[in-house]
């Protein structure tokens, strides 16, 4: 079913503009927020005026690093809100003509109707869901021919959106013609990006929407031969030849090339049925960690005893990642410091698991049965020394919460790494706000380029009135601070 137009603009502004696309929520702590985001403001936003310069070269966006199982970083952005509530606002309008993209059966991320509110929630499938798919898919067939495109999000390239939504003859036919409904998406993606073609910001739920235009067109012509399905931008086709499989990687290249897109050669390979529907430590997890029950104490070593084993014989599953979020909502008061006592050693050798640390850190703050202020500030040391955006987000946040306080030496280096987000949330302690807007008033003498790095920063500085506008030009800052926008909530 295709998700109504009212519900799709609201998801883009209140719950998927934030890089917050994970079921748990993981990217981000939970403060940051664009729930004071609705239609009406987004249409005064879209009225301010720009000038001529800015026109001309677009904004540029706050760069946020996420950290993956393997300590790789992975970089997510945040738009400036101008360009943001503009693609919005003009996918909005022209819903009907895009939402065949929710009804796209080999699609597994699409828009859809979530409880939360949001459109684009990029999770795997429940193991039942996955089962029954397999079971049907694989039936009868011998092969499996696994693809990836290489570089998806950064290599997109945004006039191929016009092309995917009206044919690239007719596209390329009126590429000059502004008014045209499919340029103007293409002008915004590329408004948000410094107007660079090449690439859409990795985060955004309008980012998805772009891909899934671009990749449900190729879509409507591979599937008329082969059995596949689509998580994102892996493929997973169902051949019941070799020679069949050889042919869906080599039409799917063909097809991609069109739109100026490339398979990724060490993701693309043709392998044998039958095979196990999940990976070996996943069964293992599964009969290790109770259902339905409340974990011990006991339980919990175990259990993370067991994850660290088969995480260094499966170097390349996020098996500890796995256990821990498994356990994290089975946790009583008395198991919770167990778990966090063992979880939080662990996050200095995996950085991921950080942000599983909520909710125990939270029975274990009520209860008072342990302190950890110690070993979050080792480990917001060391993040920093890494210039991990996530991790340095979320121990700001549980210092804050739990501690509300923050040595200045861990202050002032925050300041030397320039991150954005980490200092958004170093500008909430009361004690360290001065630093934070000297900060920002050297910022205001730089480019428009820099100031939209760090315009998250510079707006929750300029809402409670510590430094002024600092785009003189531009009022789209005016315009949210009148109707009380905040994008952080404590």
């Amino acid at each position: 079913m295709a998700v109504r137009k009212d519900f799709l603009l609201k998801a883009l502004l209140k719950h998927n503009y934030f890089p917050l696309q994970k079921k748990r929520k993981g990217e981000l702590p939970p403060i940051f927020s664009s729930s004071d985001l609705t239609k009406n403001i987004a249409e005064e936003v879209q009225n301010v005026t720009l000038s001529n310069d800015r026109k001309k070269h677009g904004f540029d966006s706050i760069q946020y690093r996420s950290t993956r199982f393997n300590n790789v970083p992975r970089l997510l952005t945040i738009p400036h809100p101008k360009p943001y509530c503009d693609l919005c606002l003009e996918i909005y309008k022209n819903w009907g003509k895009v939402k065949g993209i929710c009804t796209n059966v080999n699609s597994l991320i699409r828009p859809r109707t979530h409880e939360d509110g949001r459109t684009i929630i990029m999770d795997y499938e429940t193991s039942l869901a996955k089962r029954n798919r397999f079971y049907k898919a694989a039936f009868g067939k011998k092969f499996l021919a696994l693809a990836d495109i290489s570089n998806f999000y950064p290599s997109l390239y945004s006039h191929a959106i016009p092309w995917a939504l009206v044919g690239i003859p007719k596209a390329k036919e009126q590429q000059r013609d502004s008014s045209k409904w499919f340029n103007k998406i293409d002008k915004l993606l590329r408004s948000c990006n410094r107007n660079e073609t090449a690439g859409v910001p990795i985060g955004p739920a309008t980012s998805n929407i772009a891909s899934e235009i671009l990749l449900e067109r190729i879509d409507r012509d591979l599937r008329k031969k082969f059995n596949y399905i689509r998580f994102i931008d892996d493929y997973t086709a169902y051949c019941e030849t070799h020679t069949e499989a050889e042919e869906f990687i080599r039409e799917l290249s063909i097809m991609l090339m069109q739109y100026k897109l490339n398979l990724n050669i060490k993701k693309t390979e043709i392998t044998s049925l039958p095979q196990a529907i999940n990976e070996g430590w996943i069964g293992r997890m599964r009969e290790i960690i109770p259902r339905d029950k409340e974990i011990t104490s006991s339980q919990v070593s175990n259990i993370l005893d067991a994850a660290i084993r088969l995480q260094k014989d499966n170097p390349g599953g996020s098996i500890l990642k796995y256990a821990a979020s498994s356990i994290a909502p089975k946790l009583n008061d008395s198991s919770s410091i167990e778990f966090s006592k063992y979880l939080i050693k662990l996050c200095f050798y995996y950085p991921v698991l950080i942000p599983i640390l909520n909710k125990p850190l939270v029975a274990v703050y009520k209860t008072g049965s342990g302190n950890f202020e110690k070993e979050l500030h080792f480990l917001l040391n060391d993040s920093i020394k890494y210039g991990r955006s996530d991790a340095m987000s979320w121990l700001l946040y549980y210092l804050k919460i739990f501690y509300n306080d923050l040595p200045v030496e861990l202050a002032k280096k925050i300041i030397e790494c320039g991150d954005c987000t980490a200092l958004t949330l170093l500008a909430e302690y009361p004690v360290h706000q001065k630093k934070i807007v000297g900060f920002a008033e050297q910022l205001k003498r730089e480019g428009l380029y820099e100031l939209d790095a760090y315009w998250l920063l510079l707006y929750q500085l300029y809402s409670k009135d510590f430094i002024s506008n600092p785009y003189i030009h531009d009022d789209t800052f005016k315009v949210l601070r009148k109707n009380k926008v905040s994008f952080v909530e404590i």
